[in-house]
């Protein structure tokens, strides 16, 4: 198993012209740099949403390809994790209008091709969610806070009760060494 997957990071690992090494995901646009251009250490920098400045329609069309392939990847995988906050974080950091910019090239044309396609996404599946499971899923949160918030202070009150001991333990011990010290 793990030959195999040696062979598939070997597989999406590239190095670019520049010799910046990445290692892609199945996102074209979604890579890690393994090693910097130009230096001999690993590293490990993650980019979630890589895309060039580009026209305004081109790049709206670009971003919904990008959308498209993170579609891909769901219906592709049942149980595989996708760092989707982060791809819509730094998508969101790209827009810097919600419309892109008619008059030149930018990355917040891709941008926000892809957030429509991200908030056609979320429209529709809110229709299609169950809102039992919903209901479901706040309720288990706000238990999880009242256990979590309860263990914490107990936790707290015992590290305190611990502390408290040892200040103790430790004055007694001084008052002791100041006594034999005396006598």
């Amino acid at each position: 198993m793990e030959l195999r997957r040696n062979a598939e990071t070997a597989a999406r690992t590239f190095t670019e012209p520049s010799g910046e090494v990445r290692e892609y995901s199945e996102l074209s646009f979604h890579y890690a740099v393994t090693r910097e251009a130009g230096s001999r250490k690993q590293s490990y920098q993650r980019v979630f949403f890589d895309a060039q400045p580009m026209d305004y329609y081109s790049g709206r069309a670009q971003g919904m390809r990008m959308a498209s392939e993170v579609v891909d990847f769901f219906r592709a995988h049942k149980s595989a994790k996708l760092p989707l906050t982060e791809i819509i974080r730094q998508a969101f950091e790209r827009c810097e209008n919600s419309h892109g910019n008619m008059q030149k090239a930018e990355v917040a044309n891709v941008a926000s091709g892809f957030m429509e396609v991200i908030e056609t996404l979320i429209a529709v599946g809110s229709r299609q969610l169950n809102p039992a499971w919903l209901t479901a899923q706040i309720n288990r949160n706000e238990e999880l806070q009242v256990t979590w918030s309860e263990r914490e202070a107990e936790r707290k009150a015992a590290l305190a009760a611990r502390l408290r001991a040892g200040r103790e333990a430790a004055k007694a011990r001084r008052l002791a060494q100041g006594k034999a010290g005396a006598a």
